[in-house]
């Protein structure tokens, strides 16, 4: 007999999580899989919602076997799927029930879920395909250790932290490149601290590119969040300047242990970027969006 119901034992689903997430059949893209990571992450950076209302725990008995989390944002009515995460024999039954719960007692308007899932993850292609969402592509997760970095790569352009100069431009290019995005333009530009880089190639009052980085020191990772060349400069190595620029910032953390990054596999150009200048594919995801305004 399976229950569902909310936790406030963040400690206990952190490490439920970090399990399953360690291991491809299971893994979610961008959930983590460091236990402390993960409850530092959904203390303090997950979803608008209070914790209860985002997530919710199947038990057999007294025993976890399933989380199923919503990463929401209010402004735009849309979540990222955290889960299925679950670890009893009765996969489907236990996903359905948490799904089922979920969306009977969420209590806000939700107009599209996303899901990232290991393209060795069968179950969940098989939860996306029967909620009826649509399979948008595969995403590659690169990572490089700090060791492995070189700075030896070829210098041209000039890269800078962005000004008020560039400001509108950065925000249409951002746009362009990443409709819909995590963080919005402006949200980026609002982030920005000794922890968090936007940077910029330009020159000659043209704008080429940017590239926002972020360090989390306590966990010894760095992460690039976006990189974009404007359409005009692409084939100018302007992408390389400011990988570089980037990997001399996180250089500069001692702590640092490993970068990571989310890019399109099927985007060539940015993939020859990363795997020259030593990224490796640690992970591959399937992404599928699920609109709901169309299932509800």
């Amino acid at each position: 007999m399976f229950k569902v119901r909310s936790s406030n034992d963040i400690s206990e689903i952190s490490m439920f999580i970090s399990n399953l997430n360690s291991q491809p059949k299971h893994h979610i893209g961008y959930c983590g899989t460091d236990a402390a990571e993960i409850e530092h992450t959904l203390l303090n950076d997950f979803s608008d919602l209070a914790f209860d209302e985002s997530f919710l725990c199947a038990y057999e008995g007294e025993s976890l076997i399933g989380v199923l989390g919503l990463d929401y944002d209010k402004e735009t009515a849309e979540a990222e799927l955290w889960g299925p995460f679950i670890s009893n024999d009765n996969w489907q039954v236990v996903a359905n029930l948490l799904w089922d719960t979920l969306l009977k007692n969420f209590p806000f308007p939700l107009r599209k879920v996303y899901g990232f899932y290991n393209v060795e993850s069968l179950a969940g292609k098989w939860f996306m395909d029967l909620q009826g969402a649509k399979f948008e592509g595969e995403h590659s997760i690169m990572t490089i250790p700090s060791k492995n970095i070189s700075l030896n790569l070829p210098t041209s352009i000039t890269i800078d932290e962005i000004h008020d100069d560039y400001i509108q431009e950065f925000k249409a290019l951002h746009e362009q490149e990443f409709p819909n995005a995590y963080f919005s333009a402006e949200e980026i530009i609002s982030r920005q601290s000794e922890e968090q880089k936007l940077f910029i190639a330009a020159a000659e009052q043209q704008f080429y590119g940017y590239i926002f980085c972020e360090v989390t020191p306590e966990f010894s990772e760095g992460d690039i969040h976006f990189l974009a060349v404007s359409p005009t400069a692409r084939k100018m190595g302007v992408g390389t300047q400011l990988l570089k620029k980037c990997l001399e910032f996180f250089s500069s953390f001692e702590t640092i242990k490993e970068i990571t990054l989310s890019v399109k596999s099927d985007n060539q150009a940015a993939l020859k970027v990363y795997l020259n200048a030593g990224f490796y594919e640690k992970h591959r995801l399937k992404f599928f969006s699920l609109d709901r305004q169309k299932t509800s």
